[in-house]
């Protein structure tokens, strides 16, 4: 009788994995897969961010070459008129940005003769992604 009961008990031990025994493996499964996961959504995330920052200042300094393409010659530099943000420096406005710019340094016939430009990139939510400025000498050519 005892070894009935015993070939009884083998044979149901070697049927399977009860329900319980399988929630747990899923458990302890999905569990492993979220903690692995969440490093990789954050590092994607960063990247994103970082990528907006390369292409905030590739943008800033295509735009400070702009000025000093411009201001090439006395008579523009003079006139002090900086390039109009065209929808090229704002990447199709996914950037806000903004220009300043200053009078650093006048000769004694008070002309100007360094001037600087600070140029911001924002995204839309208003963080900020690149502050550039640029010093700008007056040129001494007069020809154009």
């Amino acid at each position: 009788m005892f070894q009935d009961s015993y070939n009884n008990y083998k044979n149901k031990t070697l049927k399977g994995y009860t329900l319980l025994e399988i929630a747990v493996a899923i458990l302890f499964f999905s569990i492993t897969v979220i903690c692995l996961s969440l490093p990789l959504c954050q590092s994607i995330s960063l990247s994103s961010s970082e990528q907006d920052m390369v292409n905030a200042n590739n943008l800033a300094r295509m735009y400070l070459k702009s000025i000093d393409l411009k201001w090439q010659f006395q008579t523009d530099y003079d006139q002090g008129e900086l390039p109009q943000i065209t929808s090229t420096f704002t990447s199709n406005d996914k950037y806000n940005v903004t220009t300043a710019k200053q009078d650093i340094a006048q000769n004694s016939s008070s002309i100007v003769i360094v001037r600087r430009v600070n140029i911001e990139y924002k995204d839309k939510k208003n963080n900020t992604l690149v502050n550039l400025f640029m010093d700008f000498n007056r040129p001494e050519s007069t020809i154009k």
